[in-house]
């Protein structure tokens, strides 16, 4: 769901549908260009009605280009953040590849995803990150961000704290 200032309302309601149509988890998506300067805010609104915002590929985003200490502090507060293969791989850009990156490396990345539209143009394929993305991390580390985590999110249980960072 695109983050916007109404998105409480929306989901108050029954407009938005989270993700494994449960109420535990909301897949977020920051707008790619501009400061959205609400969006702390609306995810504190969210983890109060006990909804964890899963943040889709907070790489991509302007708001983390010129102010990531924001990705950080929602990181922190129990914000889950996911980031892409897409990123990884370098079919965004450099500086996109880069940011993915960095939080893979500041142990911010709680998801790897693979962003997959469909079968054919966007097929969900992460086998040919896996090498760098374990290399960096572990391979254990590397299987909670495609395996464990991905599957409590889907099983709609909770965790009961954040990450440790």
């Amino acid at each position: 769901m695109r983050a916007h200032p109404d998105l409480m309302a929306l989901i108050a309601e029954g407009q938005i549908m989270m993700i494994a149509d449960r109420r535990d988890y909301l897949l977020l998506e920051p707008p790619l260009v501009g400061i959205p300067n609400y969006l702390e805010q609306l995810c504190f609104q969210l983890q109060i009605a006990g909804i964890t915002p899963v943040i889709a590929h907070p790489e991509r985003t302007e708001l983390y280009r010129q102010e990531p200490q924001i990705y950080q502090r929602l990181a922190e507060r129990g914000c889950l953040l996911q980031v892409n293969a897409e990123s990884i791989r370098g079919s965004e850009g450099r500086t996109t590849r880069s940011n993915s990156l960095s939080l893979i490396r500041a142990g911010l990345a709680d998801v790897l995803a693979s962003d997959a539209h469909n079968s054919t143009s966007r097929p969900p394929v992460l086998s040919d990150v896996r090498r760098e993305v374990v290399h960096i991390v572990g391979e254990d580390a590397f299987r909670e961000m495609t395996e464990l985590v991905p599957r409590k999110i889907i099983g709609g249980h909770q965790q009961e704290t954040a990450p440790e960072r």
